[in-house]
């Protein structure tokens, strides 16, 4: 595959990659700040199954906290999405 053009193909891209994605992953990996946005993109415009996991933890404070983590369902209908959309 061609290495990714936009933001959108960039998170799918890390999506067919990756089991999963979370923010700050995205964030590191490729710069993107509103991860949040991309994903709903590729929901809505582009009609994908990606699913929110919710991950539990305690951060630094010894506080609860709760992040998503996000996983595409159907691996070749990305692959078929990411040709279309990283043109």
């Amino acid at each position: 595959m061609k290495a990714p053009r936009n933001q959108t193909a960039e998170v799918l891209f890390e999506l067919l990659k990756n089991e999963s994605i979370n923010r700050r992953s995205i964030l590191l990996e490729c710069g993107i700040l509103n991860v949040t946005a991309r994903i709903a993109d590729l929901r809505l415009r582009h009609n994908l199954q990606i699913t929110c996991y919710k991950i539990h933890t305690k951060n630094k404070h010894n506080r609860l906290i709760t992040y998503g983590s996000w996983s595409l369902e159907n691996k070749k209908q990305g692959k078929e999405t990411y040709l279309k959309i990283n043109l």
